[in-house]
């Protein structure tokens, strides 16, 4: 009886060894394997035609310079052009962004760029997930693919806007944007996924459990 017992825990438990295995290749279906800006390109085309906007993919082709920015966006309207950076790494710096962003401004012939990383961890405690330097250079965070997935649309959307909206405001319109209500808002946003974090974290090890 023990041994019939014994096998049985044995058989439930590679049952239950297979499904973990299974979850986990789901997840990591959704994550697409992609790179990182492969997985950006749908978003930013979306939002571009809304405004009327052409957003090229460039990484891969040789501007004034090298091939620095991952992607052009064009303001049809200003003919202005945004940078994008594109960054999945485990470290990036504050002068590191800030020279990226300033090669990447340079070799497209932008006015503004914006550098989006995958994780905030990457990211200086003081940028946060959303940040403006020199007036022309914006840093954001998207958070994880899975658990944050829901707000990587809206994230980029507002930091499209806010880029649009400082050419405008440089090409002189009379654009009104409360850029500190922006922040708080964004701010708030950043503290209630860090709650949502700890309450993921503490599910895990339930589940696990």
């Amino acid at each position: 009886p023990i041994n019939i017992l014994g096998n049985t825990l044995l058989t439930e438990i590679e049952k239950i060894k297979n499904k973990l295995n299974i979850q986990e290749t789901e997840q990591k279906g959704t994550q697409k394997g992609f790179k990182f800006e492969d997985y950006c390109q749908p978003i930013l085309e979306e939002i571009a035609k809304v405004h009327g906007d052409t957003v090229e993919k460039t990484g891969d082709k040789k501007g004034e310079i090298d091939d620095k920015g991952d992607f052009v966006w064009t303001v049809t309207d200003l003919e202005k052009k945004i940078v994008i950076e594109m960054k999945d790494v485990q470290d990036l710096s504050l002068p590191e962004i800030k020279a990226q962003l300033n090669g990447g401004m340079a070799n497209r012939v932008a006015e503004y760029g914006i550098l989006v990383s995958k994780q905030k961890s990457a990211l200086p405690k003081q940028v946060g997930f959303f940040n403006e330097y020199d007036n022309n250079k914006l840093v954001i965070a998207l958070g994880n693919e899975l658990e944050d997935e829901p707000l990587h649309d809206d994230l980029l959307r507002v930091a499209i806007g806010w880029a649009r909206t400082k050419l405008k405001q440089s090409s002189g319109e009379a654009v009104d944007i409360d850029t500190a209500k922006i922040q708080t808002k964004i701010q708030n946003v950043d503290e209630k996924l860090g709650s949502l974090s700890v309450i993921k974290r503490k599910c895990d090890s339930i589940e696990k459990t």
